[in-house]
């Protein structure tokens, strides 16, 4: 059995530290392609225009039928499209739950699941 002293012998000294490093490979391999200005900047998140997608209509203007009160929705739906308000996280969470409940109360499509039950 080796070591962590013998493993390490042969590793550049700043090694461990370099793998805490975000990337550090990467950006490395990449210095040539890319201007410094990419390669130093920080970590950048990738947001999910949810909203957009509810105030343009391309998500459902209403949950499926008995899932929550209709009205309630097309409210909260409204207020969002109007720019009053950013509903957003609820009309996601409850679309979110209204296809999770319509997917549990859905026969399984697949023959083994049904006869495990």
């Amino acid at each position: 059995m080796t070591g962590n002293s013998e493993v390490n012998a042969g590793t550049h000294p700043n090694f461990g530290l370099l793998l805490r490093t975000s990337k550090w490979i990467l950006r490395r391999s990449a210095e040539s392609l890319l201007p410094a200005e990419v390669l130093t900047r920080g970590k950048q998140g990738f947001a999910v225009p949810i909203g957009r997608w509810f105030r343009d209509g391309m998500l459902p203007s209403q949950p499926h039928a008995g899932i929550i009160n209709p009205a309630f929705w097309a409210a909260h739906l409204a207020t969002h499209r109007s720019g009053r308000s950013d509903q957003r996280l609820y009309l996601w969470s409850d679309l979110m739950l209204s296809r999770l409940r319509q997917t549990a109360a859905a026969p399984s499509p697949c023959p083994v699941m049904d006869s495990a039950a």
